[in-house]
């Protein structure tokens, strides 16, 4: 079975929007394009309230830093096609730390004559329950 990461690559905005972890999709800027329910859930927010924010600076100012910034930035300016990477990393929430596992996905889509589309995503493991799912 493929991984999280891999499935959020075919899902609808619909199945992503209603799949059990936490998926936020970023603009290279890391503008919040779609925040699904788990992931409100997650941090107490709204999807109406969070998307267009900047995740880095208005969201989470906690991920700022080069162990989670600094991977996205890398990943997003790496060559070449998907990017898959998985790292621990802990949330820090007014109401408490919540280390979880972060999977980030880059992916690009090069045809010729057309502009190449690229999609980011992050998925947030919040639970040894989710953390189930990594693997497949």
């Amino acid at each position: 079975m493929n991984t999280v990461e891999q499935q959020i690559l075919v899902m609808s905005e619909a199945q992503i929007d209603a799949f059990p972890i936490g998926i936020l999709r970023l603009d290279r800027r890391g503008n919040i394009l779609s925040y699904n329910k788990a992931q409100a859930e997650f941090a107490h927010r709204t999807a109406a309230t969070t998307v267009g924010l900047n995740f880095f600076r208005d969201v989470a100012p906690c991920t700022a830093v080069k162990a989670f910034q600094g991977r996205f930035n890398e990943a997003i300016n790496s060559p070449g096609g998907s990017i898959i990477e998985r790292f621990k990393f802990e949330f820090r929430f007014e109401w408490g730390v919540k280390e979880v596992t972060i999977g980030m996905v880059v992916r690009r889509v090069s045809r010729e004559g057309f502009n190449t589309q690229e999609s980011i995503y992050v998925v947030v493991y919040a639970s040894p329950v989710q953390e189930k799912w990594r693997s497949g």
